[in-house]
């Protein structure tokens, strides 16, 4: 996972809300998973509203091999091996970007969805959107999910 690289958004880039905006506290959850199948990279737009005192956000990429989350596991690609850094300060807002190539597409893994884990055992509140980038097909076009 590179989180220092540029990510372009062009005419072939799609938008979904990733994980629905809610608080945690003391729990976790998980967004909805996407299909890398099409496209060679994603972001996660990752943001923080009120955070209570003492709350933290850790923030998990997952892999899967369908949109319902058939066989999800934490993504290691990159320079990721566990949780992202945890977020504590409101509104604030964290972007992480995913490289296709870097699932396990030989054992079938080309959906990826974003957790949250809240574990301050105070509300904060959270929500997620994602941006996948160069589409393999140019007709795709821009598109805001839902």
């Amino acid at each position: 996972m590179d989180m220092s690289g540029e990510f372009k958004v062009n005419g072939t880039s799609n938008a979904y809300n990733g994980l629905v905006p809610q608080t945690l506290n003391n729990g976790s959850a998980t967004g909805t998973y996407v299909s890398l199948g099409l496209h060679g990279r994603a972001m996660f737009c990752c943001q923080l509203g009120t955070v209570a005192q003492g709350g933290t956000i850790a923030w998990q990429v997952l892999q899967a091999t369908d949109a319902a989350g058939t066989g999800s596991k934490n993504f290691t690609g990159g320079t990721q091996s566990g949780a992202i850094a945890a977020m504590t300060t409101s509104n604030t807002t964290q972007y992480i970007c995913v490289d296709a190539s870097q699932l396990d597409v030989a054992n079938g893994y080309d959906h990826i969805a974003i957790k949250a884990t809240e574990g301050g055992s105070a509300n904060v509140a959270v929500a997620c959107q994602i941006v996948r980038g160069t589409s393999r097909y140019k007709d795709l076009g821009m598109t805001v999910g839902t």
